[in-house]
């Protein structure tokens, strides 16, 4: 079983920014996405930098999420290998890896009523697809698979906390698109013709969903359920991810082809310029109450729990790779059994310490079908079915 290796050579300082909005009690966080630097930054309301926070470089962090209660945000990675999904929290010592993925890893939403990530990914191996997880990353699992040869590209995500429906855009099909919150659920497109949508944000309390259009150049409105589509903002430099603050009844949204943050009325009057950033922004949050950098969520020194995820590692079902987190040191055992509960695969069991490993089974001498993959590490053990097709 082979470790994965989460620091890199040459970590360079990334920063995160963030624009205070105190009078309201609201924060305001988006990302920077330099190449070499990128970063989130504290500033107050003037925009000024209070604070920063060191990632990695060449991460690509993109989409931005905040979670109620634990003041914590999250974000996922772009890396087209070892991506991960990332959180901030007490301070910039407070910071770490929630889980480490595949790949391309793209937008991302907080359920904060029931404590799940919401995260979508584009990986060109495994296909795209919607995945949800527990904030600490245990109990992941998958929502919507699209298929490796799929025109589907979700990007942006957010979810209806009061009905459970999760919404997306979907960038190759032009399309905000959505599903109840449970695996493999039947969805929907409710919105059709757009030119290329990235970023999705709702607001219940009004009963709206907004999107940008990246490649049109404008933000988009309708209602919950896709009826009274119209643009409420336009000649926007290609507008990325956006988030509503439910208190200030302010939409916010980051222009990556003109360095801005720029904010407005739900309606899409008064319209403001919020700063000028450093590098092309991306990921955008609002946190209704104090900063996340206030308040403490969890040492980032181990993974923060167990997780599993069993998924083909080349579109020839030769290779099906189980990735997987220890939070302490645990034994290991890996064991894969077909249908009549023969075990045809395993490798020796071991001790390993806290971190991220992956192990991959060579399926190219197993007949096609369904198997099932059974992983035990200490008492946490996870069954999950996989199908290898020729």
């Amino acid at each position: 079983m082979g470790k994965i290796t989460v620091a890199a050579r040459g970590i360079m300082v990334c920063c995160i920014a963030a624009c205070a909005f105190r009078a309201h009690g609201v924060t305001l966080y988006w990302m920077e996405a330099n190449f070499t630097s990128p970063r989130l930054v504290m500033a107050d309301e003037s925009g000024t930098v209070k604070s920063t926070l060191a990632l990695a470089a060449q991460s690509l962090p993109q989409a931005l999420a905040a979670s109620r209660g634990t003041n914590a945000v999250f974000w996922t990675e772009l890396a087209f290998v070892n991506a991960h999904i990332k959180f901030a929290g007490a301070d910039p010592g407070d910071s770490g890896t929630v889980m480490s993925l595949q790949s391309c890893a793209r937008g991302i939403t907080i359920d904060s009523t029931n404590g799940k990530i919401y995260w979508t990914a584009t990986n060109l191996t495994a296909g795209p697809g919607i995945f949800r997880s527990n904030l600490d990353g245990s109990s992941a699992e998958p929502l919507e698979f699209f298929g490796a040869s799929s025109l589907h590209t979700p990007f942006g995500i957010a979810v209806d906390e009061r009905s459970q429906t999760m919404y997306w855009a979907d960038f190759g099909a032009g399309a905000i698109e959505r599903a109840a919150a449970t695996s493999q659920a039947p969805w929907q497109a409710i919105v059709t013709g757009l030119s290329g949508p990235v970023g999705v944000a709702l607001d219940p309390d009004s009963g709206f969903v907004f999107w940008t259009d990246a490649n049109a150049g404008n933000i988009g409105r309708s209602k919950l359920d896709g009826s009274g589509v119209t643009s409420i903002i336009a000649h926007c430099s290609s507008p990325q991810y956006l988030s509503v603050g439910r208190t200030t009844q302010r939409l916010f949204w980051t222009e990556f082809g003109a360095d801005l943050v720029r904010s407005c009325r739900l309606d899409g009057t008064d319209t403001i310029t919020v700063a000028h950033t450093t590098f092309p922004p991306c990921g955008i949050a609002v946190l209704d109450g104090p900063s996340a950098l206030s308040k403490p969520f969890k040492s980032p020194n181990a993974p923060l729990g167990y997780t599993v995820f069993v998924h083909p590692e080349d579109p020839f079902g030769r290779i099906i790779r189980i990735r997987y987190q220890l939070p302490k040191t645990s034994r290991v055992a890996i064991e894969v059994f077909d249908l009549r509960s023969r075990r045809v695969k395993a490798p020796p069991a071991a001790s390993q310490s806290a971190g991220y490993y992956h192990w991959d089974l060579d399926a190219s001498a197993l007949a096609a079908g369904a198997y099932v993959v059974r992983f035990t590490a200490g008492q946490f053990t996870n069954t999950t079915k996989c199908t290898i097709v020729k």
